[in-house]
């Protein structure tokens, strides 16, 4: 028998087999040792010209959603497997959905949170969901017509104008979802401790947050200084409605595409430019700066408040877990995939570690801060 496991995604497998002894081949899948299906390859594949028959490809949907920690494995009928199986899933080969759902499945009552022109979970698709973003699906429509796609926006369930995010939520609906979802916007809110309280508010015990972010090192935000516990604490301190003077003034003095891109997912060329469409973009700037406004009283001007990579934002989940501000942990994350990362955190207050097992993981993050920030200035010197 010849063939290959060529994908394992969260709920599918797909690969080629032919045996020239046996015309009638069936196949069997397994996950971790258990047999979850029987099929014949029978998918025309193009790519396999070498064999005399092209009806060899295989494409099978799974009845359970896999884990990143699965073992996935097809043999024939005599038990022997395809190259590359056993294994578990390449984390190429999942798709940003199934990395930000990969605890998530569509039995549950989700809400999420900013889906904009691309939700991840669409009524439409089967998914109990239900949508909070800051304008209606009519206000959405026009404002992404002509330069984004506008196919997929669906009715909004909750539209926020301002203030606490809960007042928008009636109470009959509280502590009722099972999940939070939040792709590309936990970066943007002035004051990200209140989000992770208000998805208390709305959660059940135990209920999952899946957020997908950002890696500083793959976007616009590639020069400006990481946020760390205290920016999180500050905001929440001063209650943090509007953007800061300092966000204002960072996001138009730093921000910077490279080779015109303002998001990358390989090692960058060096060749950078201000997104400033201002010629003179540090007296823009100071401009932006004068004239925030950091009470309600001004109008919301959006920006990227925050500034992550993966162990800098565990850090602070890790942090503010064991102070006891936030009762929450990473579950699962996902490393740094194109120019974003993946975590799931899970409502649950966090054990309070002995003193000596909080300083090792801190360093350890630190530490780990410090080798991911690291590769730009290797990044930087390869490219000089």
């Amino acid at each position: 028998m010849k063939g290959y496991l060529d994908r394992v995604g969260m709920h599918s497998i797909a690969g080629w087999a032919y045996d020239e002894s046996n015309l009638d081949l069936t196949l069997t899948a397994w996950v971790n040792g258990a047999a979850v299906a029987s099929f014949p390859p029978s998918l025309v594949r193009p790519d396999i010209t070498h064999l005399s028959r092209n009806n060899v490809g295989f494409e099978v949907t799974l009845a359970k959603a896999l884990t990143p920690t699965d073992v996935v494995g097809v043999t024939n009928e005599r038990g022997d497997h395809l190259s590359r199986s056993p294994r578990k899933a390449l984390l190429s080969d999942w798709t940003k959905e199934e990395k930000a759902l990969c605890f998530i499945s569509r039995d549950m009552k989700i809400l999420e949170v900013g889906p904009g022109y691309s939700p991840l979970t669409p009524r439409s698709k089967g998914w109990n969901s239900f949508s909070l973003d800051h304008a209606t699906k009519e206000e959405l429509e026009a404002k992404y017509r002509g330069h984004q796609p506008i196919a997929l926006v669906e009715p909004v369930d909750y539209v926020w104008r301002g203030g606490p995010l809960e007042a928008v939520i009636p109470s009959e609906n509280r502590n009722s979802f099972d999940a939070v979802i939040a792709s590309h916007v936990i970066e943007h809110l002035p004051n990200p401790i209140a989000f992770f309280l208000f998805a208390t508010s709305v959660l059940k015990p135990g209920g999952l947050v899946s957020l997908v972010i950002p890696d500083k090192r793959f976007s616009f935000d590639f020069f400006k200084p990481l946020t760390m516990t205290s920016d999180y604490l500050c905001a929440h301190d001063a209650r943090r409605t509007r953007h800061s003077k300092k966000t204002a003034f960072d996001y138009m003095a730093y921000n910077v595409s490279e080779s015109g891109q303002i998001g990358w997912s390989t090692r960058l060329v060096g060749d950078f430019s201000f997104n400033c469409v201002d010629e003179d973009q540090l007296m823009a700037a100071k401009r932006r700066f004068d004239n925030t406004i950091e009470d309600e009283s001004g109008p919301y001007v959006d920006y990227h408040a925050t500034i992550y990579t993966p162990s800098s934002f565990a850090l602070i989940i890790f942090e503010l877990g064991q102070l006891g501000v936030l009762p929450f942990h990473i579950e699962h994350s996902f490393p740094t995939s194109g120019c974003e990362f993946y975590a799931t955190l899970r409502h649950r207050t966090p054990e309070r570690l002995p003193l000596n097992r909080i300083q090792e993981e801190r360093i350890r993050l630190m530490k780990e801060m410090v080798r991911e920030t690291s590769q730009q200035g290797r990044w930087l010197l390869d490219e000089a």
